[in-house]
């Protein structure tokens, strides 16, 4: 996929936030990185967005490395109610059971994250890792399966059988009301934290960004 960068980091600033806008398929990319050596702290969070109107998922993967451990979180954002539309969850999502039953049958994976904090839209295929950051590499691999079906989504059209039925219009504002749901300081813990690594106007900035289709190119 060829990406356009529109926004680079700010040096010395402990964080690296670029925005790109895509072609075949994806519409905007957002690459969100924090280093925090205090609290010996990486993080890394790729997001991948499709067009207001597509009915293909969105694609969202977040790394965090905490001292000796590491974190991995991968998820496929639905655009639509999957128990609303058999044919769509089939195409869309059905194809990640595999990876789920491999990556459950994993002993190197360890256990999930509490998925309790997460109180925003999630889709039944979410991964989360915890994990030695040694294994790290095998978490990666399993992120690499989501994220080639992922890309097999955006090359062609969505089948006509999975798509029937859908308004391109409601697809737009229900993304709308799903991003907003899902990047917010209520849904997801990680972003008080982040206020106090950054400030709460650079993290104001970068949920205005996530929650958004449109391209903002000021930081």
């Amino acid at each position: 996929m060829m990406v356009r960068k529109l926004e680079s980091s700010r040096p010395g600033t402990g964080r690296s936030f670029r925005v790109y806008r895509g072609q075949a398929g994806l519409h905007k990319l957002v690459e969100l990185q924090i280093a925090a050596p205090a609290q010996q702290l990486v993080s890394h969070s790729l997001l991948a967005f499709t067009a207001p109107d597509s009915a293909v998922p969105h694609f969202v993967m977040d790394a965090v490395l905490a001292g000796p451990r590491a974190s991995l979180h991968i998820d496929l954002i639905p655009r639509i109610p999957l128990e609303q539309h058999e044919a769509y969850h089939a195409h869309c999502f059905a194809p990640l059971r595999v990876v789920r039953r491999d990556m459950a049958r994993d002993k190197r994976l360890g256990s999930g994250q509490d998925t309790a904090k997460f109180t925003g839209p999630r889709s039944p295929y979410e991964a989360l890792c915890n994990l030695p950051t040694e294994q790290l590499e095998v978490a990666r691999s399993y992120a690499r399966r989501y994220f080639e079906h992922w890309c097999s989504m955006l090359g062609a059209p969505l089948p006509r059988q999975a798509t029937a039925g859908l308004d391109r219009g409601e697809l737009a504002s229900r993304d709308r009301q799903t991003r907003t749901a899902i990047f917010h300081r209520d849904s997801d813990p990680f972003w008080r934290k982040l206020d106090a690594v950054v400030g709460a106007d650079s993290v104001n900035r970068i949920l205005q960004e996530l929650t958004s289709s449109a391209i903002q190119t000021k930081a």
